[in-house]
């Protein structure tokens, strides 16, 4: 980098200063600690929000938990269904066998009790027979006591028979009752576990659905945390890049000073020997610098008008003062090169509108702000008086004027001391 640019850019930064009202140094730091504080804010909201996530997935884990539990419970429930239903169907089946048979019994017993019917019927229509007669009306003495023996043999074995058939009847009419009572046992504990699993599935699909949400809130979270954490990153890193510019900035300032500091010690140095010199060395040393100052001292103003606000009074803003001076000059009016240069710089800074820099060799820059209508470019010559540029209008000022600064070396210097008097 050139000399000349590194004075526009001391001089650029120096301009950016008095609009914030901070030195560059100063800005430097606000903004890191500014930096800072933001990190710490995120990383707290990043500890909030992790404490947030580990109780969520605490949730979801016991969700999860009981949906297992239910699951458990239900395919326990099932399963007794499924053998309750089991035994039901081995039940229904005994009964419809038992009452089949009770169907059978009660079929015979109704032909037996029609064949005693019709033997009653017979024995009465036959009528009333002593047991001597039925001895005579027989031919072969041995018939009678057959036939009798027969006659009671037939009938107590059919007498048998009901009683055998009203028995079994009467067994199977209880063994019925005992299967329906089972039956009806059953059904009811059928009923009751149907009811259990239909309740347990309604609480598992309630806790699914509740998992689902929990789901769904938590993806949200740890979106949300992965974000903040590659914010919390770059940010980080910005903070290095902050923290590394202003190490860079404090060994560049550090380098200068040691670099002025060395140039002041051999300055002192140089006058120390200058005063074993002779005396009329010594005098013709101490002439110098007031032969420079009366030619200094002999530049044009840049504007015709009154100096308004005068090096070194304080602002507005308060805290900072003015590092130049405010001519007093209507719009439009010309502004002119105060001495041969070269333009370095031509455009806008924020707060001082339009400006112009120009370059007179020596370390000397002088600055131009408030201006119109520029008629040189970067890296044109002027001559001294030459018109640069116009007046223009401050609409923040209540007079319209020109800024004009002097810089030597970078420092801000009073015009005053190197303009003509008017």
């Amino acid at each position: 980098m050139k000399k000349w640019q590194r004075l526009v850019l001391v001089c650029l930064i120096g301009f950016a200063g008095l609009i914030t009202g901070l030195p560059p140094q100063a800005q430097a730091r606000t903004a890191q600690e500014t930096q800072q504080h933001k990190l710490k804010k995120l990383h707290k909201e990043i500890g909030d929000l992790r404490q947030t996530v580990k109780k969520t997935r605490r949730s979801k884990a016991e969700i999860e938990a009981d949906l297992r539990r239910l699951d458990q419970e239900i395919r326990t429930q099932g399963e007794k269904l499924q053998q309750l239903q089991t035994r039901q169907a081995v039940l229904q089946q005994g009964l419809q066998q038992l009452q089949g048979q009770s169907r059978d019994l009660a079929q015979s017993l109704a032909q037996q009790r029609k064949l005693l019917s019709k033997q009653l019927r017979a024995a009465y229509m036959q009528g009333p027979q002593s047991l001597l007669q039925l001895w005579l009306n027989q031919k072969n003495p041995a018939e009678p006591s057959r036939g009798m023996e027969y006659f009671r043999r037939l009938n107590q074995a059919r007498l048998d028979q009901i009683d055998s058939i009203r028995n079994t009847s009467q067994a199977v009419a209880s063994k019925s009752t005992e299967l329906a009572r089972a039956q009806a046992s059953l059904q009811e504990n059928t009923r009751q576990i149907a009811t259990q699993q239909t309740a347990l599935e309604e609480g598992r699909q309630a806790r699914q659905k509740l998992a689902l949400e929990v789901q769904k809130t938590l993806a949200g979270q740890e979106k949300r945390l992965t974000r903040l954490q590659k914010d919390a990153r770059n940010l980080d890193h910005l903070l290095k890049r902050l923290a590394a510019q202003a190490a860079k900035r404090a060994k560049i300032e550090a380098t200068r000073r040691a670099r002025i500091k060395a140039q002041e010690q051999a300055r002192l140095r140089a006058e120390a020997a200058k005063k074993h010199q002779t005396s009329t060395q010594a005098r013709s040393e101490s002439r110098r610098p007031a032969k420079t100052a009366v030619a200094l001292a002999q530049l044009s103003p840049p504007v015709g008008g009154p100096i308004l606000v005068r090096f070194g009074s304080p602002r507005m803003n308060g805290g900072m003062r003015w590092q130049g001076v405010v001519f007093g000059s209507s719009a439009g009016s010309p502004v002119r090169a105060i001495a041969p240069g070269r333009v370095v710089y031509a455009g806008s800074l924020r707060g001082y509108g339009q400006i112009m820099i120009l370059d007179h060799d020596n370390g000397l820059l002088s600055l131009y702000s408030h201006i119109r209508g520029m008629l040189r470019e970067t890296g044109q010559r002027v001559a001294a008086g030459e018109q640069i540029a116009s007046v223009g209008q401050d609409p923040d000022q209540e007079e319209s004027g020109l800024y004009f600064e002097l810089r030597k070396n970078g420092r801000p210097v009073n015009p005053q001391s190197y303009l003509r008097s008017r």
